[in-house]
């Protein structure tokens, strides 16, 4: 717990403290006998305004919350953009980037093409009248 609290030190006041924090916290919820989960630990804090009795707690709940289980959809976020810029490099925009990125990650969402058309053809005319 002490490493936990170090490594992310720049977070919490005191990182010594929140060894002192998990203890009191054990003791506490061995007396309530109750069931919480890894997960319903910082609801339970933040209900019972325990949050500020235990802000080392909190804090390490919040960054545990936080934190990706895996980092595959980083990595394939990472993968698709490396090759889009690939692709597109020299004649793109950071706008055009996220887009283009965005469309790549969530394929998996269905676009009606018509709409997308309409909506173009809506748009502004931009040529020029001779």
């Amino acid at each position: 717990m002490l490493e936990l609290a170090r490594f992310y030190s720049e977070d919490m006041p005191k990182p010594e403290d929140a060894v002192e924090e998990f203890r009191s916290f054990r003791a506490l919820y061995s007396e309530l006998k109750m069931d919480l989960t890894t997960d319903a630990v910082l609801p339970f804090l933040i209900a019972n305004d325990m949050d500020r009795a235990y802000p080392h707690l909190t804090i390490l709940h919040k960054i545990y919350k936080t934190l990706p289980i895996s980092s595959a959809s980083a990595e394939r976020s990472f993968s698709r953009l490396r090759l889009i810029k690939t692709y597109l490099r020299s004649c793109m925009d950071e706008a055009r980037l996220s887009n283009l990125t965005l469309l790549c990650v969530e394929r998996d969402i269905h676009i009606v093409k018509d709409k997308v058309v309409g909506r173009f053809a809506t748009m502004k005319e931009r040529r020029m009248k001779i």
